[in-house]
């Protein structure tokens, strides 16, 4: 997905998938899973280092860590071009800060905001008027890829 192109740029059952064969030996296991490698290599940018992949895996971890309730967030985290650990880190002290605006707002103010959106007929994730949250294409791609992280 284009999303995770610069997150993840391999497919991960390339490498994570494999397994030996019933009648293959461990050298040809060894060829396997360093021709996947390659392939991985290949995919990379020649600026690529480890502190980058240290960074994008702080990333994904901290993103990878959140609970259920946060799918939302995560859902506009994942529609960011440049997600490193920096932006996660920024996103999740405003995240942060607008949750706790909101356990301060009135439960009456929470209750008409929220009987006010379940009555819309504007996607929350994309604001298309055609379709609502649950038939939306890019949540639920979202979604798929979110699942593949966890």
């Amino acid at each position: 997905m284009i999303i995770w192109s610069s997150f993840i740029p391999f497919n991960n059952d390339d490498l994570f998938s494999i397994q030996k064969r019933e009648e293959e030996d461990l050298q040809s296991l060894i060829k396997r899973v360093d021709d996947a490698l390659h392939r991985i290599r290949d995919l990379q940018s020649t600026a690529f280092t480890l502190d980058k992949l240290d960074d994008k895996l702080g990333a994904m971890a901290l993103i990878r860590a959140l609970p259920k309730d946060y799918n939302s967030f995560v859902s506009s985290l994942l529609l960011k071009d440049d997600l490193d650990k920096a932006a996660v880190q920024i996103a999740f002290g405003r995240e942060d800060n607008q949750r706790r605006h909101r356990q301060e707002e009135s439960p009456a103010i929470g209750t008409a905001l929220a009987a006010s959106s379940s009555s819309s007929t504007t996607c929350a994730f994309c604001g298309s008027s055609v379709w609502t949250l649950p038939r939306c294409s890019q949540a639920i791609r979202a979604c798929q890829v979110l699942e593949l992280i966890r």
